[in-house]
């Protein structure tokens, strides 16, 4: 049985920015800083930043992954005013229940679920 998501690759094109970015709106900074990868520490989950120039133009199938938040609606603010793009209107957020999806600048989706809800209507 699969409990809870412990690591999470996300490929970036540009590992300066990218860090820089995770940075801002995870507030706090990276465990580990590598060449090739930056390794964040959050609350038991690693968050991975592995360098891959083709990560921009490719379009691959990623996993979509959700992190738990205590207030959906501060944190989908967070993530829009350090350069994410929504990608589930305001109003569809507001009448499913209490998750979001964000575009990071660097092509990859999150998913935002608000802490005390669990299930996720997909």
């Amino acid at each position: 049985m699969l409990l809870d998501a412990r690591i999470i690759v996300l490929p970036v094109n540009n590992l300066v920015r990218a860090r820089t970015w995770y940075t801002s709106v995870l507030r706090f900074a990276p465990e580990r800083i590598e060449p090739r990868s930056v390794v964040f520490n959050g609350g038991g989950y690693e968050l991975h930043l592995n360098l891959d120039p083709r990560a921009r133009r490719r379009r691959t199938q990623a996993p979509l992954i959700y992190w738990r938040v205590n207030d959906l609606e501060t944190a989908l603010r967070r993530f829009i005013q350090t350069g994410a793009a929504p990608q589930s209107p305001d109003d569809e957020t507001r009448k499913l229940g209490h998750s979001a999806t964000v575009v990071d600048p660097f092509g990859n989706v999150i998913g935002l679920v608000q802490e005390n809800h669990d299930r996720i209507a997909l």
